[in-house]
């Protein structure tokens, strides 16, 4: 039972950030050359210390910009992805309508397998030196990124 807790863990992250009726179709993704006049993708990376469940501080790689449907920053260097504990994160997605941002992350199982997940978060706020982010769409755990 052990082993299936990843796969568990893997397939329940996936089921909600499935397509909601093409919300988050290729358009939105990052490597996607496919974008409106009203989204912009704004990519970044964070080094994270977690100090406790809800409040996470960072150092942000890369600058503070404006972006259609909100404010975003963008990578500073290439954005690769590592370990959560601590790690990096980067913004695989902006999405203006509603505030939502997809986050891609590398994680490691309770064997240490690598693997990756993908969660949807829901900006609440976005001042000139942090960000609030809400876990789901609106009805998670609040999580807190400063700049150091």
């Amino acid at each position: 039972m052990r082993n299936l807790l990843p796969v568990i863990i893997l397939i329940f992250l996936f089921s909600a950030c499935g397509d909601n009726n093409g919300e988050r179709s290729g358009e939105n993704q990052p490597n996607s050359n496919n974008t409106s006049s009203g989204e912009k993708n704004v990519q970044t990376q964070v080094e994270l210390n977690q100090k406790s469940v809800e409040e996470i501080e960072a150092e942000l790689k890369g600058k503070w910009v404006s972006a259609d449907g909100g404010t975003g920053f963008i990578l500073g260097d290439n954005g690769n992805m590592t370990s959560l504990d601590p790690g990096k994160i980067k913004y695989t997605g902006w999405k203006a309508d509603g505030n939502f941002i997809g986050i891609s992350s590398m994680q490691k199982d309770e064997n240490g397998n690598e693997m990756e997940v993908q969660k949807i978060y829901t900006i609440l706020e976005l001042t000139d030196n942090s960000l609030i982010l809400m876990d789901g769409e609106g009805n998670g755990m609040k999580q807190e990124y400063r700049r150091q």
